[in-house]
């Protein structure tokens, strides 16, 4: 019968040092046995080919090939086998496998589950067979232990325990491994090690039916030494990002039996094994010792012990013709029989399952990050615990009631689970329930938001709630009529969407400004946004860019669209700022227009599938520009949809691999550009109050390469991969994209219809969010200064911080009667006030943090100002939950209770927090004044809750303060409107006076000692009409449209 015909890639360097594994564990066998024969060799190049072809002696017929296509193009291989770094093995087998031939690739099959479920699916798909370097369970130890164990040796299995080290000295690691320190690369401790003796522990005693998981970087950075220079350091404290310190936990099928892996970093105690694993049976024990922790490899010193009461017997292992092979070459041989044999030998499909399950244990890895939170607010699991009894028994002590296990252990977030009345009503919340979503409207006039936005968490409100439904039916008295007449004013006064049908065949390169303008604006998107959205290649579009304005008349429609956009992004920066530069203050008037001329050149672009990727750079940069220009979340939300399906039309959410013409250039690209639109698509659902459109199951594209763009300039290749801890342009999306998953489920949670989570689950969550933070890279760079470095960082806290808000608010209203969700409560309240610096909105008590940098919102624009008013809202109801602790234990909790177990200074009074929401609402002011009548639902909810909230510590009537507060503020707000448009007669007869001074009429009286706000300039608007501005708007000029009775 003829052999097997292999090829073989990754047999590199001397056969005298033997380096790889290709050489020690593959070689020996192919080249013994007569049933293969190595026919080819792949290499980097073909001279590395034939220079491995020589050393190690192989027939000069041998074939070398520089390429994965050609090796899959040769009639002559049967099976390819791949011993590669880890990272580079989908690369390299994917043409044998789209050829049908059989594949062989070591363990792990690449990076991460996706990539390995591609794998077999692909494989599937051409009906390629597949083998994977899981051999341990063809080891003989590991079937003498089935043996005995089925025999009934020590009976019935009741446990087991293996411990084991990782095989490295702990605080140092190989020069030639160095990559084992970065997880995205894949070949490290966790997947290769781990995984090795999951293999061999289920093929002894099951699979895990159910386990926990922990596993924890010890030692977070490590020095790389030089084995060969008598371990010389030759970098120093590198960073790792694998954890060292792995615990697993479960109970086996079928037996069972309680079973745990324990591994550690570092050297063991001098004379013990590095491997001990001992079984435990009814009526007796297995024990295994190696000096060796590798058993799918073994050691000579290898040794399996039967204990039948109180001796031991040392079992002698079976043994074959392959124990003549070296050590590592062994297991793979009878691997190569199985297969040859056609006996059962583990496939890709098997693979994923062991893939599956150590991205089970990832989820579940702890960081220093992961644990912040609890271990800076002295929130660990014990401390919750043990801070739970403690406001327990002052609960109990002080209502005197018996207490009760909560029915809170696991809960729906949807308003129709929990209790719907309790005492906290008494201090202004209307019903303590978990937040519902808002349906609003009737008939053909509906809109939905999800509890991610702001509305549901107004409706928490019992005063103002209550004071509306008042107004509901008394239409034309008191505040009901004043706010009427303020909403058909903003309908009459409003700024229309002026770019109309007259634009419509406006050519875009007509509205380019200057270039020494151009140059100021496209240099400020390009050092501020574009570190934390990757959508351009900057070197490209520089030169496109210089080129343009040498030859301006040479047509490039989507450059010119490029550059629109970023002129909106980038003007609404200058009109934030005191001093508007004077060549700059002429474009404020065209911004709805760029946006307009884009949105025009889109609608064409999309449809020819040359212009598709171009047409995605423009979508993402018209959505910034949007979000910038204060446009209506549900329509960016909406663009962002269509976005994403644009998108995965044309691939993008694919694995760049797939495409078989894909050079590395462009797939990089790609991943990033995917990354970019799975960021916009979550951040505008969460701000709309909506679902994402894709879920991260629903695409398998990978993560962007820490590279710059200096780095891939190169249309045929990139450079080899850096650091992971080396800032670069690309740094900030690698670490949004961390926690995307997380904060998918967060959004699914807070907006989906059925979000059933425990609390436990919540706080996982809350963890793996935290845990980004980890990640956050420090905005420096080797090549030049970092001109707004602040930014970068803040908007990266901003987009992921935002989810924290969202995912605690859910079951923070809870706090008010049960001390279980004070934690969440806690980080609410500490989320909003960081929230609110990022707007400009000061927390320093005296004011003093107002001008020690450049506040995130003079960059952004209007972009995300709906958090605004989420997190003062959220402030304003945990003061109120602040007067049921008063009101309940004759304390606060907040101040009281946790001073015992917490840094005294963390506590917040009041007074502070009052100063802080009036902060707030002179923010919204500023907003309404330059000309957004947007923001008048946001300062009228504001004004009611914050009125409400004031009144209930005065001990005043509530309703009374919320109906005075939308007397007063809408009346003094209305005055200031009519300033702005001098003559404009209302429908009540109304009359804008045309000489009075502007500084003669406030909205509302100073009453507070906060520093007044910075001057801002006039903000542009949309170029989508006003919702304020619509006839058919779900907030209509009568109060007809608040559908108050909104079972709160």
């Amino acid at each position: 019968m003829r052999p097997i015909r292999v090829g073989l890639i990754g047999l590199t360097g001397s056969s005298s040092t033997g380096t790889s594994w290709a050489a020690n564990a593959h070689l020996p066998y192919l080249k013994k046995s007569p049933h293969y024969e190595i026919v080819a060799l792949l290499n980097s190049t073909i001279d590395a080919a034939r220079a491995a072809i020589r050393n190690y002696d192989l027939p000069t017929e041998t074939k070398a090939y520089g390429n994965p296509e050609e090796l899959a193009s040769d009639p002559d291989v049967d099976l390819v086998v791949c011993s590669v770094r880890v990272d580079k093995h989908y690369l390299t087998v994917r043409p044998s496998i789209i050829a049908g031939k059989a594949v062989f690739v070591e363990w792990p099959l690449d990076r991460n589950v996706k990539i390995a479920t591609e794998m077999a699916q692909l494989a599937a798909t051409h009906y390629a067979r597949t083998i994977v370097g899981l051999q341990g369970s063809f080891s003989p130890v590991a079937r003498k232990m089935k043996q005995l164990i089925e025999n009934g040796s020590i009976g019935r299995v009741l446990s087991s325990h293996l411990l084991g080290g990782l095989g490295n000295s702990g605080a140092s690691e190989s020069s030639k491994v160095s990559y084992f320190l970065d997880r995205e690369i894949g070949g490290n401790v966790v997947s290769i090690h781990l995984g090795h003796i999951l293999e061999v522990f289920a093929a002894v005693l099951g699979e895990f039916k159910s386990f926990n998981s922990l596993m924890t970087i010890s030692r977070p950075t490590k020095d790389i030494i030089d084995r060969n220079a008598g371990n010389k350091i030759v970098e120093a404290n590198v960073p790792t990002t694998v954890p060292d310190q792995i615990s697993v936990q479960g109970a086996v099928s079928p037996s069972g039996a309680l079973a745990t892996i324990n591994l550690y970093g570092g050297k063991e105690i001098p004379g013990t094994p590095q491997l001990d694993w001992r079984i435990q049976g009814e009526t007796g024990w297995l024990r295994v010792t190696s000096s060796n922790s590798s058993i799918n490899v073994g050691s000579p010193d290898l040794k399996l012990e039967v204990f039948n009461g109180e001796t031991g017997e040392v079992v002698a292992l079976d043994r074959d013709q392959w124990n003549e092979l070296p050590l590592a070459a062994r297991n793979t041989a009878r691997l190569y029989e199985a297969y040859r044999k056609n006996e059962w030998y583990p496939s890709f499909e098997w693979a994923v399952k062991r893939h599956e399950t150590i991205e089970e244990m990832w989820k579940r890895q702890i960081t220093p990050a992961s644990t912040y939170v609890l271990e800076d607010q002295d929130s660990t699991v014990s401390d919750l615990q043990r801070r739970v009894m403690v406001l327990e028994n002052l609960l109990a002590e002080r209502t005197q009631q018996p207490l009760q296990q909560s029915p809170y252990d696991t809960f729906s977030l949807r308003s129709d689970s929990g209790p719907t009345e309790c005492w906290p009503n008494q201090a202004g919340l209307r019903k303590i329930h978990f937040m519902k979503d808002f349906l609003h409207g009737k008939n053909s006039n509906t809109s939905f938001h999800g509890r991610s936005h702001w509305y549901p968490i107004f409706g928490q409100f019992d005063d103002v709630i209550s004071t509306l439904e008042t107004c509901k039916k008394t239409k034309d008295v008191g505040a009901a009529r004043e706010y009427r007449s303020m909403k058909m004013f903003l309908k009459q006064s409003g700024d229309r969407n002026w770019c109309g049908e007259q634009h419509q065949s406006m050519i875009l390169h007509g509205y380019i400004p200057p270039r020494d303008v151009a140059d100021q604006l496209v240099n400020f998107y390009l050092e501020t946004f574009e570190y934390t959205y990757r959508i351009l290649h900057v070197p490209t579009f520089r030169k496109l860019y210089d080129e343009f304005w040498v030859t301006p008349a040479r047509e490039n429609l989507h450059l010119m669209a490029q550059i629109h956009s970023i002129l909106a992004i980038s003007a609404s920066y200058y009109f934030q700022t005191e001093n508007v530069p004077s060549n700059i203050m002429p474009l404020k008037e065209q911004i709805p227009l760029w946006l307009h001329c884009v949105q025009h050149w889109l609608d064409h672009a999309i449809e020819d599938k040359r212009n598709t990727f171009h047409a995605l750079q423009v979508q993402c940069l018209l959505t910034i520009a949007r979000q910038v220009s204060s446009a209506d979340s549900n329509m960016v939300w909406i663009s962002c949809g269509g976005m994403v399906r644009t998108a995965i039309s044309a691939g993008l959410h694919r694995n760049p691999l797939s495409f078989r013409n894909m050079t590395p250039f462009h797939a990089e690209l790609r991943r990033r550009l995917w990354a970019t639109i799975m960021e916009l698509d979550l951040q505008a659902s969460l701000d709309a109050g909506k679902c994402p459109t894709l879920t991260c199951r629903d695409y398998d594209c990978d993560t962007p390469s820490n590279l710059d763009d200096d780095e891939i300039t190169d249309p045929d290749g990139v450079s080899s991969l850096k650091s992971p801890t080396r800032f670069t342009r690309t740094s900030f999306l690698i670490a949004l994209s961390r926690s995307l998953p997380a904060r998918m489920e967060v959004v699914k949670l807070a907006n989906g219809l059925n979000p059933n989570v425990s609390y436990n689950e919540l706080l996982r969550l809350s963890a793996d969010i935290t845990k980004s933070f980890q990640y956050m890279p420090l905005p420096q760079s080797e090549k030049k200064p970092i001109l707004h470095p602040s930014f970068q960082a803040d908007f990266f806290d901003f987009l992921t911080r935002r989810f924290l808000l969202v995912i605690h608010r859910q079951v923070a209203i809870m706090g008010a009667y049960d001390p279980k969700y004070h934690f969440s409560r806690r980080v609410c309240l500490d989320s909003s006030l960081i929230m609110l610096s990022h707007f400009g909105v000061s927390t320093g008590r005296d004011g003093e943090d107002d001008h020690q940098r450049v506040p995130l919102a003079t960059y952004c624009g209007g972009m995300f100002r709906n958090e605004l008013l989420n997190s003062a809202l959220s402030i304003c109801v945990e003061m109120l939950m602040g007067k049921v602790d008063i009101e309940t234990l004759g304390c606060s909790i907040h101040d009281q209770a946790l001073s015992a177990m917490t840094d005294p200074s963390s506590r917040l009074p009041d007074d502070y927090l009052f100063i802080i929401i009036e902060r707030a609402r002179k923010m919204i002011e500023h907003w309404i004044l330059e000309g957004h009548g947007l923001y008048s639902k946001m300062y009228m909810c504001l004004c009611t809750a914050f009125n409400s909230v004031k009144a209930r510590y005065a001990n005043e009537d509530p309703q009374t303060a919320v109906s005075t507060a939308i007397c007063e503020n809408v009346g003094n707000f209305k005055m200031r409107l009519l300033q702005r448009t001098p003559g404009i007669q209302m429908f009540d007869g109304t009359v804008a006076p045309k000489d009075t001074p502007e500084s003669n009429v406030s909205m509302v009286e100073n009453t507070d000692n906060c520093n007044d706000l910075p001057t801002r300039g006039c903000f542009a608007q949309s170029s989508f009409p006003d919702e304020m501005m619509r006839g058919d708007s779900e907030w209509d000029s009568n109060f007809d449209s608040w559908d108050i009775d909104w079972d709160l």
